[in-house]
């Protein structure tokens, strides 16, 4: 097995769920020996977020490269983000690292493709659906990416950024979520739904559409992770 690294804590509650199901999944599959072992740098959240509102793409390639090159140390042979915003920067951390990067994003969409699905809706953090970096990958995967009006963006991004990252869940945000998806749903007649933020399914499941499917980029992350560690 190779030693995986996460780069954690943006936020913490999308770490735990990481290193849960990671921990598990490896268990499963490793008959010799049941321990697994991953280690997992935390960066902090507000300074991403800091770099992202003032656009210094170079200020977060260095913080999360520095942590890359902390987990290259530690022995990882894998590594993972464990949240879609920061891969707004994952060409230029590509580009400086020799470590297998696993792209959420990629992963996502090659997912998805491989269902024969096509057009997907996507919410997240206003930068996850504002950057491009899912709808990039569009002619690659043969798919149609959109996402909720301005309005409604922003309406998400504080909602999720607000509650859902600290795992702060009340029924009403969920229906008001909903809701807008509901208007993606009608406006752009969406098959399925990409959370693109790895602590939504915390909030939204499967149960509560009856006419989409819901693609949970953190479990797609953590079902590749485990795959290329093994």
């Amino acid at each position: 097995m190779k030693k995986i690294g996460i780069i954690g804590g943006i936020g913490p509650e999308a770490t735990i769920i990481y290193y849960r199901e990671l921990i598990t999944k490896l268990n499963n599959n490793l008959s010799k020996d049941p321990y697994s072992t991953l280690i997992i740098e935390s960066i902090c959240m507000s300074q991403m977020f800091n770099f992202i509102n003032n656009n210094d793409m170079n200020g977060l390639t260095k913080m999360i490269n520095k942590s890359i090159n902390n987990l290259e140390k530690g022995g990882a042979q894998v590594i993972a983000i464990a949240s879609n915003t920061p891969h707004i920067v994952f060409e230029r951390l590509s580009k400086l690292d020799r470590t297998h990067l696993i792209n959420i994003v990629d992963e996502t969409c090659k997912y998805i493709s491989s269902k024969g699905f096509k057009n997907i809706g996507l919410i997240g953090t206003r930068s996850t659906m504002e950057s491009g970096i899912y709808q990039k990958l569009e002619k690659k995967y043969n798919l149609n990416i959109v996402i909720p009006d301005a309005i409604d963006r922003t309406l998400i991004d504080q909602l999720y950024l607000n509650e859902i990252v600290k795992n702060n869940l009340n029924s009403e945000t969920k229906q008001i979520i909903i809701q807008l998806i509901n208007k993606l749903i009608i406006s752009h007649k969406i098959e399925g739904l990409i959370l693109g933020g790895t602590e939504l399914s915390l909030l939204l499941k499967q149960d509560d559409f009856s006419n989409i499917t819901l693609f949970d980029s953190t479990k797609i992350h953590i079902d590749s992770i485990t795959k290329y560690s093994l």
